[in-house]
């Protein structure tokens, strides 16, 4: 099998210019003539984490190989092995301020716990699916059903 790149590049590119704002809004604060040396530092600490977060928000991806699952999310990237899943599903997960929700894969473990694949998910403006992430999630099912064969 071949590597394969999954992504949802309008969530991906949303994500990073909020975080890309809040970094240079901290960055902002150590130019403050009234600020103490101790709140620039945390200024200049809190921008650059920002920073990072935005750096990893822009590559959120899931590949998929002949071994399994590698997340690469925000803040952490995780591996999930073939043999480890029981299904793929997409489900609404949570809803961004208000309103409109979140679509998401959710990877189904053979112990029963469930993992969301949050560097997939995508936005759904009216419910229902149809999103990317549905998407996302049949084709990652599909491979998965075709690997027991």
């Amino acid at each position: 099998m071949t590597e394969r790149v999954f992504r949802t590049p309008p969530r991906a590119a949303i994500l990073t210019v909020a975080f890309l704002l809040g970094a240079a809004f901290f960055a902002a604060g150590t130019a403050l003539p009234s600020a103490s040396a101790g709140a620039k530092v945390g200024f200049r600490l809190a921008a650059l984490l920002l920073l990072l977060v935005a750096i990893r928000c822009a590559r959120l991806r899931i590949v998929a190989n002949a071994d399994g699952l590698k997340l690469y999310g925000p803040l952490f990237n995780q591996t999930i092995q073939w043999a480890d899943i029981r299904a793929i599903v997409s489900s609404e997960t949570e809803v961004d301020a208000r309103t409109f929700g979140v679509r998401t894969p959710i990877i189904v473990l053979g112990t029963g716990r469930k993992v969301k694949a949050q560097p997939v998910s995508s936005y759904s403006l009216f419910g229902g699916d149809g999103t990317p992430a549905d998407r996302i999630a049949a084709e990652l099912e599909q491979l998965r059903t075709s690997r027991q064969r």
